[in-house]
């Protein structure tokens, strides 16, 4: 076998999984629009109905908690927004079925999603944070599949605006990983100054392949085109005459 195949055919065996890798949806907070200023305190409100490209599943569920109706919680344009006065506060979003436990507060009955969150070498999850000003938030990540089997991540910690990546091998328990019927995103331990308002904005909760996948695959598809433009006469170039 040529150099040229044998390299194209060990990077379709060995990358192929890695080329195929793509970010998946939880929810970009593109659709589901509410404006909550201090009415559902305390309350899980389902968002049903939502296009399923944008929230996976179609549907989303929030739970707002805090000792003041101080706060205005909506989503708009293209985020999910949250400013609160009260230092003792608590979001949780959450996808798909999830029951009771000793980390998600309520139960959340929503539709089983049964999906495989390793498919298409995903390996973390991924949070986009445009905007946070406050002094402290603390957040933390559980997953449940059938048979009230719970995995959970450990606490990190939004110091300010940023990608947060939370690798699926940092999760303890015993969940499903390939058959995942509910996410619960859970912000809590929201500190900030005395009489100031916190902000945070959401732009997008993944689901992602690792970064070296990637580098992987770009880089062994630079090797096979540059050996294949190596083999191959450029156009236009024509033989000296043969003695």
């Amino acid at each position: 076998m040529s150099l040229l195949r044998f390299t194209l055919a060990w990077a379709s065996l060995t990358v192929g999984p890695a080329v195929l890798a793509q970010v998946v949806v939880v929810d970009n907070f593109h659709v589901g629009n509410f404006n909550d200023t201090g009415f559902d305190n305390g309350v899980i409100v389902g968002q049903l109905g939502l296009a399923p490209e944008d929230v996976i599943g179609g549907t989303r569920w929030r739970l707002m908690q805090s000792i003041s109706l101080g706060y205005h919680l909506d989503v708009a344009s293209d985020r999910m927004n949250l400013q609160t006065d009260a230092g003792l506060s608590m979001l949780a979003l959450a996808w798909g079925r999830l029951v009771s436990s000793d980390n998600i507060p309520g139960e959340f009955p929503g539709s089983h999603l049964g999906v495989d969150i390793t498919a298409n070498g995903n390996h973390s999850f991924q949070l986009q944070v445009p905007e946070f000003d406050g002094t402290r938030l603390v957040a933390r990540i559980h997953i449940q599949s059938p048979l009230l089997r719970e995995s959970s991540s450990p606490t990190f910690e939004i110091t300010g605006p940023g990608t947060y990546t939370i690798p699926y091998s940092s999760l303890s328990g015993n969940a499903n990983f390939q058959n995942v019927s509910g996410i619960f995103l859970n912000f809590r331990e929201l500190t900030l100054p005395l009489f100031s308002t916190a902000t945070l904005e959401l732009g997008s909760f993944s689901m992602v392949p690792e970064p070296e996948e990637w580098a992987a695959a770009v880089g062994v598809s630079l090797l096979a085109f540059g050996l294949w433009r190596r083999r191959t006469p450029s156009v236009g170039k024509v033989a000296a005459p043969r003695d």
